[in-house]
């Protein structure tokens, strides 16, 4: 019902009791040359079971417009409560039904102004809509009729009273904010438009003193991850009490990963959103704990929620190495042990050098957890004659454990000179005639001992 409606109606209880009095006329405003002062809206005087009426909340609106350049002519004010605890409107009864807002008599900003100046000129005043659901008023317009007949800048000014809003509790303990969610105020600069302009401070106000309850009401993340990666966390926490500044802080295994100052509205809730740098983690299982801290919080239960990431991991390493002979002269076998220690499986590199100096490369690829050996053979003819230690390396992009990646063994291979395989002619032709001389002496021999046996029977003759 619009108020316009009602004041028409005889004996309007609510006029009575606010003891509303005939239009007076008083005050007439300077004229200024331009808008420049600051203009405040704020929320005032919340008062319950107002007028004797059991349920009945009252805010009043107020205005500050200390400067004659403000010239306020009209304006426009939408509300927002916590629908649980607050319905917009309330019922007055037959004849009255509901209302959810008042203003245009005595002791309203624009009336007094209006009227104490002599002026003729009525207001217009439009309650605009509840939503009592979303706990809303919103559209309540109130403007001078005859605004256009006025000279550029002349408007009200000062401090007073712009609108009382009207609510029923639903829980007279519990707190609802009150909250102006778009204000606007109109001035006559622009005759014959209005000037819509936005006020420079918005004070809200609150039905009941804010209790404190916040909830950390999800963690969200991937439930794997691989060792390196950035992974992203969304937390949501919502305000189940009064407007609050609170710290949210977000840890894995209790190490601190981002503290952040947030603030919240009441009845709102808000997702952030962190990254968290797994780089030089070992892989395995990491609790994610999201906690809310806010001073005298009433329910610190809620306070934290947590979910789990499990680290999974690229990771191969050398085991061994082995040779099959450690004094080598032309060519040896080298055996290198290799395992995926990780969770993927993987194809990577193994080489194998001496000095810096490439011996070998040979792909492998092993599922995760199998390993194999790895056999190298090194001809080593013109290599440098010494001792040489041989080191192996595994090579994965990614790997999350380096330092097993690469060995080198405590043992040594010597190299020694090559044993020839062709004999020298000289050689050949030395041993050649020291063969022939001693078959010739042994042939010069054989007769001479068989002359001496002849001679001495069957005694042995010993040769010298």
């Amino acid at each position: 019902m619009k108020l316009s409606k009602a004041l028409r109606k005889k004996g309007f209880l609510l006029i009575l009791m606010y003891s509303f009095a005939s239009i007076l006329c008083c005050l007439t405003v300077p004229i200024a040359t331009a808008p420049s002062s600051t203009v405040t809206f704020r929320v005032e005087n919340v008062t319950s079971d107002a007028l004797g009426l059991t349920g009945l909340v009252m805010a009043d609106i107020y205005i500050d417009a200390p400067d004659p350049e403000s010239a306020i002519v009209g304006w426009t004010i939408n509300i927002k409560v916590n629908p649980d605890v607050l319905e917009p409107g309330y019922d007055f009864g037959d004849p009255y039904g509901v209302f959810w807002a008042v203003s245009g008599m005595e002791g309203y900003f624009l009336y007094d102004w209006c009227k104490s100046g002599g002026r003729n000129y009525t207001i217009m005043f439009e309650e605009g809509a509840i939503d009592v659901t979303a706990g809303t008023i919103t559209g309540t317009i109130e403007a001078i009729a005859g605004w256009a007949g006025l000279e550029p800048g002349v408007g009200a000014n000062g401090t007073g009273k712009l609108v009382t809003f009207f609510f029923t509790s639903k829980n007279e303990t519990a707190y609802s904010p009150i909250e102006i969610t778009e204000a606007y105020y109109y001035t006559s600069w622009k005759v014959p438009d209005l000037d819509k302009r936005i006020p420079d401070i918005i004070i809200h106000g609150h039905y009941n003193e804010p209790t404190f309850d916040v909830a950390v009401t999800s963690v969200s993340a991937p439930s794997q991850a691989t060792v390196g990666d950035i992974v992203t966390i969304n937390v949501t926490v919502a305000n189940l009490g009064g407007p609050v500044a609170l710290n949210l802080t977000l840890t894995y295994n209790r190490t601190i990963i981002e503290t952040r100052l947030m603030s919240l509205a009441s009845a709102t809730s808000k997702t952030e959103s962190f990254a968290w740098d797994t780089t030089g983690l070992t892989p395995g299982e990491y609790v994610i704990n999201a906690t809310a801290i806010v001073p005298e919080d009433v329910d610190l239960t809620n306070n934290f929620n947590i979910t789990m990431i499990t680290l999974l991991a690229h990771d191969v390493a050398i085991t061994n190495i082995t040779a099959s002979s450690f004094r080598v002269d032309i060519n040896v076998t080298i055996s290198v042990g290799v395992a995926n220690e990780g969770d993927f499986p993987e194809t990577f590199n193994v080489t194998i050098t001496y000095d810096s100096e490439v011996i070998g490369t040979k792909p492998v690829t092993l599922s995760a957890g199998d390993s194999k050996t790895v056999k190298f053979d090194w001809d080593v003819r013109g290599v440098a004659l010494r001792k040489y230690n041989i080191t192996a390396e595994a090579i994965l992009d990614g790997d999350a454990d380096l330092e097993d990646n690469t060995m080198t063994s405590e043992w040594s291979i010597e190299i020694i000179p090559e044993y020839p395989t062709e004999i020298p002619l000289l050689l050949v032709l030395v041993i050649l005639a020291v063969s022939m001389i001693i078959l010739k002496q042994r042939t010069q021999r054989e007769p001479l001992k068989r002359r001496l046996m002849m001679r001495h029977g069957n005694t042995k003759v010993t040769e010298g």
